[in-house]
């Protein structure tokens, strides 16, 4: 077995007859706390989008990571019977949003933190009309690990610095939407997880 696992947890939107819709509407099952289980990872309802998370592979074992990312994306096209928008920003109507369930609506329900200060980020303002996707990405090499741990948090904490300065900032040039950044993705964020990083 390789010394570190990776996975993901990307979000995308749904639309029907061209407009962006919450996908509690399309009846995908899985929530944040249960996760609907597929064959290569999992699919829930996160907010308005919709999230699938792929079991981890090894490091560098880039076929199979591709393998669960396609196979899973396929189930969460099967189930949410509806078009998924893959893009970095939406926009929702004002008025439809505010007949949505509050819960829908909520954003940073587990809260992250700042590598360069190990201080909690603010939580995202959920009262603008546009949602964000993207995903994490998670990398292991543990089990059983205290979250709250201060010595996980440094590792944590230095491991994402080493992906700012490479994976983010080749993201800096390739994700040309300023908007997604007003609620995730600022660079250093990050949680402590029992097997190690998201």
């Amino acid at each position: 077995m390789s010394v570190f696992t990776i996975g993901a947890d990307p979000e995308v939107f749904v639309k029907k007859n061209g407009k962006a819709i919450s996908v509690h509407e399309t009846g995908l099952p899985g929530t944040k706390k249960e996760p609907h289980k597929t064959e290569f990872g999992a699919v829930q309802q996160d907010g308005l989008a919709a999230e699938f998370n792929i079991s981890p592979t090894s490091y560098n074992d880039f076929e199979g990571f591709n393998l669960n990312i396609t196979r899973t994306l396929r189930d969460l096209r099967r189930l949410t019977k509806a078009n998924l928008a893959i893009q970095p920003v939406m926009e929702f109507n004002p008025e439809y949003m505010a007949n949505l369930p509050e819960t829908t609506l909520e954003l940073g329900c587990d809260p992250d933190y700042n590598a360069y200060t190990l201080e909690p980020n603010p939580r995202p303002d959920g009262t603008r009309n546009f949602r964000t996707a993207a995903g994490h990405i998670h990398i292991g090499w543990g089990a059983d690990i205290p979250t709250e741990n201060p010595e996980h948090m440094e590792i944590c904490a230095g491991f994402v610095k080493m992906l700012d300065a490479t994976v983010g900032l080749y993201m800096t040039f390739i994700d040309r939407e300023p908007r997604r950044r007003e609620l995730y993705g600022c660079a250093g964020a990050f949680r402590p997880k029992p097997y190690g990083v998201e």
